[in-house]
């Protein structure tokens, strides 16, 4: 049997000219993913890790179980890779062989099986973000004079929606920490940039239930 032959026969029937020759090995693109059956089963898995997190830590967790928020906020700052680690010191995990050994299988399945459910997620609001982005550098129906004031290619319109989203999301965290945790806007905005980017020194954290609620849903 000749190596075309071979080859022919690892490649699914479906191929087509653009996939043919990858055979079994070929990569799957996020775009292949993107699709309601992924995205619905992505979600369940990420509904199904917190219930179980959230279950865990706030009922079964020892020598002292978690208040529901926190439960809740430890879950997302394990998940997201956060790590504040302020915690730990509060509810003694560490103390504990069960919950050393359940927190060490949940880290690991929250950074990998989680991990990828998020990305399914992600792509898809890239991909709006993307269409967005080829709107704004040139849609068919916007006038001249808008066109040649926005001037932007593709990619400038990319890079221009990005940096408005994350000037956006640092001045609505910096302000609600500020209001919510009584902190400095300077205090304030070091947290939300250590946290955005998954730093998490933990050195500043949410100490107040309303400050808590709502570093899980900014982060």
């Amino acid at each position: 049997m000749s190596l075309t032959q071979r080859t022919s026969l690892l490649e699914p029937a479906d191929a087509t000219p653009s996939t043919r020759g990858r055979g079994l090995h070929r990569s799957v693109t996020m775009s292949e993913l993107n699709d309601g059956g992924a995205q619905k089963a992505a979600m369940l898995a990420i509904l199904t890790y917190f219930v179980v997190g959230v279950a865990y830590y706030g009922y079964l967790a020892t020598p002292e179980k978690f208040a529901l928020v926190d439960a809740l906020y430890f879950v997302v700052v394990t998940v997201t890779t956060v790590g504040y680690g302020d915690l730990n010191e509060e509810y003694k995990v560490i103390n504990n062989s069960l919950d050393k050994v359940f927190t060490s299988f949940f880290v690991l399945t929250g950074v990998g099986l989680i991990g990828a459910a998020i990305g399914v997620i992600v792509a898809a609001v890239l991909d709006r973000e993307d269409a967005l982005a080829k709107q704004l550098a040139h849609e068919p129906g916007s006038s001249r004079r808008a066109r040649r004031f926005w001037h932007l290619t593709e990619a400038q319109a990319k890079v221009a929606f990005s940096f408005l989203q994350m000037s956006i999301v640092l001045l609505w965290g910096t302000v609600c920490f500020a209001l919510l945790e009584g902190q400095s806007i300077v205090t304030s905005f070091y947290w939300c940039s250590v946290t955005v980017t998954t730093v998490g020194y933990g050195d500043v954290a949410p100490t107040t239930d309303a400050g808590k609620y709502f570093a899980i849903f900014f982060i």
